[in-house]
C-alpha cells in the first residue's frame, strides 16, 4: 500500500483458527506466545488499555512490577516483529495505532455476517451472495462443502463491554 508516495507495510491479523500474523505477506516471527496474545487482544477489542490492566491480564501470577517488565519486553518484541508503527505505546496505555488500518479477519467476518443478515434468510443459512465475503474473511478452509461450524464472535452494544455470541453457519 502507498501513502503519499511512501510504501506502507500491510499488517494482516488472522485469529480464526490458529493465529497467523503477516507483515507485507510474510509471516511475522515472535519469540513468545504472549506477543501474539497481546496483539490478538488489542486487535479484538480495538481499544486502548492501561498497561496495568494488560499486564495483569497476561501475567496474573506476577507482581505489578514484574508484570509491567514482562509487558515492556513483550511490547519490544511485538514492535520489532511488526516492523512499523502499528502500536500506539504511551507511558500508561497501549493499543493499536488508530492512524493505521490492519486487516483483521474477525472484523471482516463480522461485516460478512452483517451483510448475510440483510439477505432475508435465517442466520444459519448462507446464500450465494454470502459466500464471497465469508471466503474473504475466513479463507477457503472454513467456507464451502456443506459443513456446519460454530464460531464465537464478539459484539458490543451501546458502548458496553464486548460479549461473546456463538454463530452457527451451514455452508
Amino acid at each position: 500500500m502507498k501513502r503519499r508516495g511512501v510504501t506502507v507495510a500491510r499488517l494482516e491479523i488472522r485469529l480464526l483458527g490458529a493465529p497467523e500474523i503477516n507483515v507485507d505477506g510474510n509471516a511475522a516471527v515472535f519469540d513468545t506466545r504472549k506477543a501474539v496474545a497481546l496483539l490478538a487482544y488489542l486487535a479484538t477489542t480495538g481499544q486502548t488499555h492501561t498497561r496495568d490492566a494488560v499486564a495483569a491480564l497476561l501475567w496474573p501470577d506476577y507482581d505489578q512490577t514484574s508484570a509491567r517488565g514482562a509487558l515492556r519486553r513483550t511490547l519490544s518484541t511485538l514492535n520489532k516483529a511488526l516492523a512499523g508503527d502499528w502500536l500506539a505505546i504511551e507511558r500508561e496505555t497501549i493499543g493499536l495505532n488508530p492512524q493505521r488500518e490492519p486487516w483483521i479477519d474477525l472484523q471482516h467476518f463480522q461485516q460478512a455476517l452483517d451483510q448475510c443478515r440483510q439477505h432475508g434468510h435465517g442466520e444459519a443459512a448462507v446464500c450465494a451472495r454470502c459466500l464471497p465475503p465469508l471466503h474473504t474473511a475466513v479463507g477457503p478452509m472454513m467456507v464451502g462443502g456443506g459443513e456446519l461450524f460454530t464460531i464465537t464472535v464478539f459484539e458490543q452494544k451501546e458502548g458496553h463491554e464486548l460479549y461473546p455470541v456463538d454463530v452457527t453457519l451451514t455452508v
